[in-house]
């Protein structure tokens, strides 16, 4: 099996689902699912996050799977972490159906 190859999508993937929550972060001066502000130094930490992020993917993007990928374990590692960001965006987008649902339902009728 070529677990470089599977590692390098995973690897991919996660940067996907990574990188738009520190953005987001860092534009909005809150993460999605927080209600209130953010602190400065979370924000400058999301802005540096989604800096390196976007290098990454980009780099990634041009050099391909690296030999370091080839172990099983690496992709294992990488399923787990890319599971994580993509429950958190699962998550996020559930709470926001049932959050509109819940608004449709209360509306006051004559």
């Amino acid at each position: 099996m070529d677990w470089a190859r599977i590692s390098w999508i995973l690897w991919l993937a996660m940067l996907l689902c990574a990188v738009p929550i520190a953005a987001i972060e860092l534009v909005r001066g809150r993460r999605p699912d927080e209600p209130g502000p953010s602190r400065w130094y979370r924000r400058a930490i999301a802005g540096a996050a989604s800096l390196l992020g976007l290098g990454l993917l980009v780099s990634s993007l041009r050099t391909g799977p690296q030999p370091s990928m080839q172990d099983s374990s690496f992709a294992l590692s990488q399923l787990i972490f890319t599971g994580y960001f993509l429950w958190y965006w699962i998550r996020l987008l559930l709470r926001s159906r049932r959050g509109r649902g819940q608004s449709n339902s209360t509306a006051p009728t004559a």
